[in-house]
């Protein structure tokens, strides 16, 4: 073969030009690359990867995760339908929260359900419904529905509200009534009663909350 630089005869299977020292192409030996043992990357604390496990969770912890809902839902039920943050913003939520301080005998949560206008003192309930109580009669109460007046209606309610009390009317946002059925059950002196009596309690919307407009229904 022949030097590709000098072009001198150089003897088959010589790597070198015998003449200029110039490696001869297609002669060099292939070199194989060295392969290098694997090895595991290292991380630092905060960028090692992070390993997928499984979490075994224990009877006593699913329990406990149990009991905390109950409690939740025990304490929501309690805001919601015993103590009712929220009855003096709606109409009918304000006649359940008096009717329930009445069956109770409780007369100072009853005037808190009055207008701000009235000053009318409740009567004490207290002993009547204890009465009631001795003699094996119970008093239940459905609310129904809600009418608002408007038009006319309206100002014949202001009307009669700056007539009777000296108010100014112009606080007042919005006026309606209440349908209310009272119903006494029970057994007096062996004669067995379940009497029902309807009721219209009439309800004023004042800076944003309801009140009990006026105690005629009583």
């Amino acid at each position: 073969m022949f030097c590709s630089k000098c072009g001198a005869n150089v003897p088959e299977g010589n790597s070198f030009c015998t003449s200029c020292g110039t490696p001869l192409v297609g002669t060099m030996p292939t070199q194989q690359p060295i392969q290098q043992p694997f090895q595991q990357p290292m991380y630092s604390p905060r960028m090692a990867p992070m390993m997928t496990q499984v979490k075994k969770t224990s009877g006593a912890g699913i329990i406990a995760a149990i009991i905390t809902i109950i409690v939740m839902l025990g304490a929501a039920a309690f805001v919601f339908f015993v103590w009712k943050p929220f009855a003096s913003y709606s109409p009918k939520g304000v006649v359940e929260k008096f009717f329930d301080a009445f069956l109770d005998g409780n007369t100072d949560k009853m005037e808190e359900c009055m207008a701000p206008y009235c000053n009318e003192k409740m009567p004490n309930v207290s002993s009547s419904m204890g009465l009631i109580s001795a003699f094996g009669m119970k008093i239940s109460y459905k609310v129904g529905t809600y009418s608002n007046y408007s038009g006319s209606d309206f100002e014949a309610f202001c009307r009669d509200i700056r007539s009777e009390y000296g108010y100014d009317t112009d606080n007042i946002q919005e006026a309606g009534q209440v349908d209310v059925t009272l119903k006494m059950t029970g057994s007096f002196y062996g004669e067995s009663m379940d009497d029902s009596d309807e009721e219209t309690v009439i309800v004023v919307k004042i800076g944003g909350k309801w009140y009990i407009a006026n105690t005629d229904f009583l």
